[in-house]
């Protein structure tokens, strides 16, 4: 009883000092150097604003600390969500990478975890769905067009036949997925009436509500195709019908 009791209070101790009494030590030092020195926070090395959170999180990658902070809850899928990103983004940003995380699926995440439905994806799920990117910019309100691509083509056969068989300027339809039990934003992409993909979160958390409280419907035009193993990415213009 007594080293189960030991154990605790060094788990306890360590969590307490790593976790949270370390970084918030580091994070005051870079607050007082910045000061010291007359420097921004925003201007210093990159490696040292991280350090609090390399500690909390016991990893050296800034990207794996991105992917812990957004709420994945342990260090190795944190390792392998952020590996996928640096290896599918042109841009290696903070934004970008939230703006990446923000667009994951249930299927995506059975690719990368080599996985079916677990905890840890309905939780990861959850938080992307939460993500609110500021940075998107664009109205709908306008009739604005919004350009983006097709999510979710690769992982169904019929979509990746259906993806072979769409024409450039085809028009697509956008339906509401009420019954989709992994993103309650869920806007599916219809070719004659065939499911083809979906739109990407960020974007369907506008068009949903939209479509939701004020009855506004949407299409798509297919702006162009690039030719992958088995099955097309889709470049399409969502506009307000």
């Amino acid at each position: 009883m007594k080293s189960v009791m030991r154990l605790i209070s060094m788990y306890l101790l360590n969590e307490q000092l790593l976790c949270y009494k370390f970084p918030w030590g580091v994070t005051a030092f870079n607050l007082f150097v910045s000061y010291r020195l007359n420097i921004d926070l925003k201007e210093m090395f990159p490696i040292i604003l991280y350090i609090p959170s390399f500690f909390k999180f016991g990893t050296d990658k800034i990207e794996e600390c991105w992917a812990r902070h957004l709420g994945v809850p342990t260090r190795d899928t944190a390792k392998t969500i952020s590996e996928s990103f640096l290896t599918v983004s042109k841009d290696k940003d903070l934004i970008s990478f939230v703006r990446w995380f923000s667009n994951l699926t249930l299927e995506d995440l059975q690719v990368l975890l080599k996985t079916k439905k677990t905890f840890e994806m309905v939780r990861i799920l959850n938080q992307a769905q939460k993500i609110n990117i500021e940075q998107f910019s664009q109205s709908l309100s306008t009739n604005e067009p919004i350009r983006c691509s097709i999510k979710g083509i690769p992982y169904d056969e019929n979509r990746k036949k259906v993806s072979e068989a769409i024409p450039i300027n085809a028009i697509l339809h956008l339906v509401r997925e009420y019954d989709n039990s992994f993103d309650v934003y869920a806007v599916k992409i219809l070719f004659n009436e065939e499911q083809v993909g979906y739109v990407p979160r960020e974007i369907a958390k506008k068009i949903a509500l939209n479509m939701d409280l004020h009855g506004e419907e949407y299409q798509a035009i297919v702006s162009s195709k690039r030719k992958r193993r088995g099955y097309h990415d889709i470049a399409i213009i969502i506009r307000k019908i």
